[in-house]
């Protein structure tokens, strides 16, 4: 089946995304190596596990360190498996590596990681929406609207959170070998999805509806719903993921198990947002932050933005007409 032609725009979106990237975070550009985006908590926290976890991956490649003795990272001595008391950013140590072992600059390769998470999401909601609507500049606003929104703000020291770029990139493999039949799309849609997992816990199960969700809509879309091929191909990435990420899940089983962690209701209730977050911004936000504070509870932050909500409320009506 014919694939989609070449996108010769992509270079310079790239180049726009990054200038975005780069303003909007300023000016963290002039101090990469020794400046710190957001506080000093949780930023310095994912810091010191990227550093672990680069520091240890030689080890774990060439079976000097076992999979056990990984996660048993250096602090709390002498509890175990202490890496699974926090997000292990396994995804996130993969990609800076490089950049860590030729500089061994934490600081440096931290805020590469972070700048990314912008540009890399950005890019991937672009390729995902021109595939999807046919129109670049559809794809090009989209972009925008994803890799720069106000709710990254409130979650400017959470790398994992940050790390959204593996969604988009996923579902545009996907829907490349839904509708193409491209076994290369299947490859990079499936590792997308298993980087995602290993990026942030939170999106394993938040993200993975939304999956099941859009591959049914595509193959109806595309008149494929009884396509063999295409379900044995999503049935297998589906199974390539899952055996990826339950061995990243396992240790967190185990702390729960020895440490009798769990949340309560009223627990989880104090920390899920509601409709009124999409009238809460981040007191971080310079036009709208002492506005926009409607839910007052912590990670409560989901305004998307009044550009965004225009937008939207426009499509809306569109599709009515």
């Amino acid at each position: 089946m014919s694939q989609p032609a070449r996108d010769t725009r992509l270079p310079a979106i790239v180049v726009g995304y990054t200038a975005v990237a780069l303003g909007m975070t300023w000016p963290l550009a002039l101090g990469l190596g020794r400046d710190v985006p957001g506080d000093l908590g949780d930023a310095l926290l994912n810091m010191w596990i990227l550093a672990w976890g680069m520091d240890a991956l030689p080890g774990l490649l060439t079976g000097s360190l076992s999979w056990t003795a990984f996660w048993n990272a250096p602090m709390f001595h002498p509890e175990p498996l202490a890496l699974a008391l926090s997000e292990h950013l396994l995804a996130q140590v993969l990609q800076g590596a490089p950049v860590y072992w030729l500089t061994g600059n934490i600081v440096l390769t931290y805020n590469l990681l972070f700048l990314s998470t912008y540009i890399l999401s950005a890019v991937g909601t672009y390729l995902l929406v021109r595939d999807l609507t046919g129109d670049w500049r559809a794809g090009l606003i989209s972009g925008l609207a994803f890799g720069f929104l106000p709710y990254r703000v409130a979650q400017i020291s959470h790398l994992q959170v940050l790390s959204t770029q593996w969604m988009p990139l996923a579902l545009w493999g996907l829907h490349r070998f839904i509708h193409h039949g491209s076994r290369r799309a299947l490859v990079g849609g499936t590792a997308s999805l298993v980087m995602l997992h290993w990026s942030c816990g939170y999106y394993i199960l938040f993200f993975a509806p939304c999956v099941a969700a859009f591959c049914l809509h595509e193959l109806w879309r595309a008149g494929h719903i009884r396509h063999v091929q295409r379900w044995v191909g999503l049935l297998t990435a589906g199974a390539v993921s899952l055996a990826l990420t339950l061995p990243v899940l396992l240790p967190y089983l185990d702390v729960r198990a020895t440490y009798g962690f769990q949340r309560g209701r009223e627990e989880i209730l104090s920390f899920s947002a509601n409709l009124w977050a999409l009238a809460t911004g981040s007191q971080a936000l310079t036009a709208w932050g002492s506005v926009m504070q409607a839910m007052t509870v912590p990670e409560g932050e989901g305004f998307p933005g009044l550009t965004i909500t225009a937008l939207a409320l426009v499509g809306l009506l569109h599709a009515a007409r």
